[in-house]
Protein backbone atom coordinates (compact mmCIF):
# COMPACT_ATOMS: atom_id res chain seq x y z
CA UNK A 1 0.00 0.00 0.00
CA UNK A 2 2.62 2.25 0.97
CA UNK A 3 4.69 1.41 -2.01
CA UNK A 4 1.38 2.52 -4.05
CA UNK A 5 1.49 5.62 -3.05
CA UNK A 6 4.76 6.71 -3.39
CA UNK A 7 4.73 5.16 -7.19
CA UNK A 8 1.35 7.42 -7.14
CA UNK A 9 3.23 10.43 -5.82
CA UNK A 10 6.09 10.38 -8.22
CA UNK A 11 4.40 9.95 -11.37
CA UNK A 12 2.13 13.06 -10.37
CA UNK A 13 5.70 14.87 -9.71
CA UNK A 14 7.14 13.40 -12.96
CA UNK A 15 3.56 14.52 -14.82
CA UNK A 16 3.65 18.40 -13.28
CA UNK A 17 7.39 18.53 -14.52
CA UNK A 18 6.18 17.54 -18.46
CA UNK A 19 3.19 20.02 -17.81
CA UNK A 20 5.63 22.81 -16.63
CA UNK A 21 8.42 22.25 -19.05
CA UNK A 22 6.43 22.65 -21.85
CA UNK A 23 7.85 25.00 -24.25
CA UNK A 24 6.19 27.79 -26.34
CA UNK A 25 7.28 28.66 -29.89
CA UNK A 26 6.52 32.12 -31.04
CA UNK A 27 7.13 33.34 -34.66
CA UNK A 28 7.00 36.72 -34.96
CA UNK A 29 5.95 37.40 -38.33
CA UNK A 30 6.08 40.96 -39.78
CA UNK A 31 2.36 41.57 -40.80
CA UNK A 32 2.34 45.10 -40.44
CA UNK A 33 5.16 45.86 -42.95
CA UNK A 34 3.52 43.94 -46.01
CA UNK A 35 0.22 45.36 -45.34
CA UNK A 36 0.94 48.80 -44.07
CA UNK A 37 -1.50 48.23 -40.92
CA UNK A 38 -0.67 48.67 -37.35
CA UNK A 39 -3.90 47.06 -36.28
CA UNK A 40 -5.53 43.65 -37.02
CA UNK A 41 -9.33 43.88 -36.02
CA UNK A 42 -10.02 40.17 -36.62
CA UNK A 43 -7.72 36.88 -37.53
CA UNK A 44 -9.90 33.89 -38.92
CA UNK A 45 -8.41 30.78 -40.73
CA UNK A 46 -11.35 29.35 -43.00
CA UNK A 47 -11.68 25.85 -43.67
CA UNK A 48 -9.26 25.60 -46.30
CA UNK A 49 -6.29 26.86 -44.19
CA UNK A 50 -5.74 30.58 -45.71
CA UNK A 51 -5.58 32.74 -43.08
CA UNK A 52 -7.66 36.54 -43.07
CA UNK A 53 -6.59 39.65 -41.01
CA UNK A 54 -9.06 42.02 -40.78
CA UNK A 55 -7.47 45.30 -40.39
CA UNK A 56 -7.60 49.29 -39.65
CA UNK A 57 -6.72 49.14 -43.60
CA UNK A 58 -8.86 46.80 -44.87
CA UNK A 59 -8.50 43.04 -45.90
CA UNK A 60 -5.74 40.45 -46.43
CA UNK A 61 -5.70 36.75 -46.91
CA UNK A 62 -1.84 35.06 -46.48
CA UNK A 63 -1.89 31.19 -48.42
CA UNK A 64 1.78 29.95 -46.05
CA UNK A 65 3.71 31.94 -48.50
CA UNK A 66 2.17 34.86 -49.98
CA UNK A 67 -0.39 37.85 -49.28
CA UNK A 68 -3.06 38.89 -51.27
CA UNK A 69 -4.96 42.49 -50.46
CA UNK A 70 -8.43 42.91 -51.55
CA UNK A 71 -9.18 46.12 -52.08
CA UNK A 72 -11.68 48.34 -54.31
CA UNK A 73 -11.59 48.80 -57.95
CA UNK A 74 -13.79 51.72 -58.68
CA UNK A 75 -14.51 50.17 -62.03
CA UNK A 76 -15.83 46.79 -60.36
CA UNK A 77 -18.73 46.52 -58.48
CA UNK A 78 -17.31 42.91 -57.02
CA UNK A 79 -14.18 44.08 -55.42
CA UNK A 80 -14.33 44.62 -51.67
CA UNK A 81 -15.04 47.88 -50.40
CA UNK A 82 -14.29 47.89 -46.61
CA UNK A 83 -12.23 49.77 -44.46
CA UNK A 84 -11.73 48.74 -41.09
CA UNK A 85 -13.42 44.97 -41.02
CA UNK A 86 -14.13 44.22 -37.84
CA UNK A 87 -15.34 40.65 -38.00
CA UNK A 88 -15.01 37.17 -40.16
CA UNK A 89 -16.94 33.89 -40.28
CA UNK A 90 -17.29 31.33 -42.54
CA UNK A 91 -20.60 29.36 -42.54
CA UNK A 92 -21.87 25.90 -43.01
CA UNK A 93 -22.07 26.41 -46.93
CA UNK A 94 -18.04 27.90 -46.82
CA UNK A 95 -19.43 31.35 -47.77
CA UNK A 96 -17.07 33.94 -46.16
CA UNK A 97 -18.64 36.74 -44.29
CA UNK A 98 -16.89 39.84 -43.52
CA UNK A 99 -18.37 42.98 -41.51
CA UNK A 100 -16.74 46.08 -41.62
CA UNK A 101 -17.89 49.60 -40.53
CA UNK A 102 -18.64 50.29 -44.22
CA UNK A 103 -21.52 47.39 -44.57
CA UNK A 104 -21.45 43.91 -44.79
CA UNK A 105 -19.58 41.44 -47.83
CA UNK A 106 -20.47 38.10 -48.52
CA UNK A 107 -17.13 36.67 -50.57
CA UNK A 108 -17.60 34.92 -53.67
CA UNK A 109 -14.94 32.43 -54.06
CA UNK A 110 -15.85 31.02 -57.37
CA UNK A 111 -16.02 34.28 -58.72
CA UNK A 112 -13.34 35.85 -56.27
CA UNK A 113 -16.04 38.53 -56.09
CA UNK A 114 -17.52 40.42 -52.81
CA UNK A 115 -21.82 40.85 -52.52
CA UNK A 116 -22.14 43.94 -50.61
CA UNK A 117 -25.02 44.62 -48.42
CA UNK A 118 -25.41 47.85 -46.96
CA UNK A 119 -28.23 50.00 -44.77
CA UNK A 120 -31.04 51.90 -46.86
CA UNK A 121 -33.08 53.70 -45.35
CA UNK A 122 -35.80 53.55 -47.98
CA UNK A 123 -35.72 49.41 -47.40
CA UNK A 124 -36.59 47.43 -44.85
CA UNK A 125 -35.11 44.77 -46.21
CA UNK A 126 -31.78 45.96 -45.76
CA UNK A 127 -29.60 45.99 -43.35
CA UNK A 128 -29.89 48.04 -39.93
CA UNK A 129 -26.78 49.68 -39.84
CA UNK A 130 -23.45 49.58 -42.18
CA UNK A 131 -21.07 49.34 -38.91
CA UNK A 132 -20.90 45.79 -38.34
CA UNK A 133 -19.52 44.55 -35.02
CA UNK A 134 -20.41 40.37 -35.31
CA UNK A 135 -21.14 37.81 -37.23
CA UNK A 136 -22.59 34.59 -35.84
CA UNK A 137 -24.00 31.38 -37.40
CA UNK A 138 -26.46 29.29 -35.52
CA UNK A 139 -26.79 25.57 -34.89
CA UNK A 140 -29.68 26.02 -37.87
CA UNK A 141 -27.35 27.37 -40.30
CA UNK A 142 -29.15 30.94 -39.13
CA UNK A 143 -26.77 34.14 -40.01
CA UNK A 144 -26.99 36.81 -37.49
CA UNK A 145 -25.28 39.80 -37.67
CA UNK A 146 -24.54 42.49 -35.12
CA UNK A 147 -24.61 45.94 -36.02
CA UNK A 148 -24.12 49.21 -34.36
CA UNK A 149 -28.07 49.98 -35.27
CA UNK A 150 -29.27 46.36 -34.11
CA UNK A 151 -29.71 42.77 -34.18
CA UNK A 152 -30.55 41.49 -37.67
CA UNK A 153 -31.24 38.12 -39.48
CA UNK A 154 -30.37 37.07 -42.65
CA UNK A 155 -33.02 35.51 -44.89
CA UNK A 156 -30.31 33.90 -47.84
CA UNK A 157 -33.33 32.70 -50.10
CA UNK A 158 -34.72 36.29 -49.88
CA UNK A 159 -31.75 37.99 -49.48
CA UNK A 160 -32.77 40.16 -46.78
CA UNK A 161 -32.50 41.08 -43.47
CA UNK A 162 -34.70 41.40 -40.81
CA UNK A 163 -34.25 43.48 -37.80
CA UNK A 164 -34.98 41.49 -34.41
CA UNK A 165 -36.13 44.33 -32.21
CA UNK A 166 -34.70 44.06 -28.64
CA UNK A 167 -36.65 47.12 -27.46
CA UNK A 168 -40.24 48.18 -28.06
CA UNK A 169 -39.20 51.61 -29.53
CA UNK A 170 -38.01 50.45 -32.71
CA UNK A 171 -35.97 53.86 -33.36
CA UNK A 172 -33.86 52.97 -30.23
CA UNK A 173 -32.25 49.33 -30.82
CA UNK A 174 -28.49 49.19 -29.27
CA UNK A 175 -25.48 48.26 -30.48
CA UNK A 176 -25.14 45.01 -30.97
CA UNK A 177 -21.22 43.71 -29.28
CA UNK A 178 -21.35 39.63 -28.93
CA UNK A 179 -23.56 37.01 -30.14
CA UNK A 180 -23.59 33.48 -29.00
CA UNK A 181 -25.73 30.07 -28.48
CA UNK A 182 -25.80 27.57 -25.64
CA UNK A 183 -26.33 24.26 -25.44
CA UNK A 184 -30.01 24.81 -25.19
CA UNK A 185 -30.25 26.54 -28.36
CA UNK A 186 -30.93 30.07 -26.29
CA UNK A 187 -29.04 32.75 -28.02
CA UNK A 188 -27.30 35.31 -25.99
CA UNK A 189 -27.20 39.24 -27.28
CA UNK A 190 -24.09 41.53 -25.90
CA UNK A 191 -25.33 45.10 -25.77
CA UNK A 192 -23.86 48.32 -25.48
CA UNK A 193 -27.06 50.91 -24.95
CA UNK A 194 -26.01 54.56 -25.80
Amino acid sequence: MKVNKIILILLLFFFKLQADSTDFIFERFQLANQIGADVIEVIYQDSYGFIWFGTEKGLFRFDGNNIMEYKQYLKNTGSFGGNVCRDILEDRNKNLWIGTFNGLYLFNRKNDEFLYFKHDSLNNASISDNSINKIYEDREGKIWIGTFGGLNLYIPKLKKFVLIHLEKDSTNQPQITSIFEDRKKNLWIGAHYN
